[in-house]
């Protein structure tokens, strides 16, 4: 049992860390915050290890949020993933991609370059500003609805029998609870 155990551990000290680690992106072209003078026909992801890639897996944005990639393309190295990209004039592009490695768990990032012009910083990259004022007053409505549904859900609960029955009836719809034990989640108890 104790050999057992060593070889075990021996193992486990001999075996690469990376067989059980995510895919990590080695290099890009162009490179990350990369100012360059003509426009790439292509961008090109290389990882440490194989990678699937679906055909919408790296999609390039002006920054105005306009696409100019098209579908990712087949590699005969799995390691790498390319785009092709349309006709690129000076500005600033955001690249986001997305892929799953050899251990199925999906990997993403993002990262900036620009055309004849400076690469605009990852806090300005397509998609980085946050939620708009749409976003916040839709989050708020429902922060405060929220409480108001669960008051008149709780409040319209009834116990009844040995075997405790509760119902909950909100809106239109309604739920039905058994319960094992005497009483209801309330704390009231009835009688055998």
């Amino acid at each position: 049992m104790r050999r057992a155990l060593v070889a075990t551990a021996a193992l486990a000290l001999v075996m690469p860390a990376s067989a059980w680690a995510h895919a990590t992106l080695v290099q890009t072209r162009p490179a990350f915050a990369q100012r360059i003078e003509t426009s790439p026909g292509s961008i090109l992801l290389r990882f440490d290890q194989s990678v699937e890639a679906l055909p919408n897996a790296i999609t390039v944005y002006t920054s105005k949020g306009h696409v100019v990639s098209g579908f990712v393309k087949p590699n005969a190295d799995p390691r790498i993933v390319t785009v092709p990209v349309q006709n690129l004039g000076p500005g600033g592009y955001t690249v986001r991609w997305r892929v799953t490695s050899a251990d199925s768990h999906t990997v993403s990032g993002v990262f900036t370059f620009g055309v004849r012009h400076r690469a605009p910083p990852a806090t300005e990259a397509f998609g980085a500003s946050g939620p708009g004022t749409a976003e916040h007053v839709v989050r708020w409505l429902y922060f405060l609805a929220a409480p108001s549904g669960r008051s008149r859900l709780e409040s319209s609960r009834s116990c009844s029998g040995p075997r405790t029955h509760c119902s909950f009836r909100s809106g239109t719809s309604s739920t039905a609870i058994s319960r094992r034990s005497r009483g209801c989640a309330s704390g009231s108890r009835s009688s055998r």
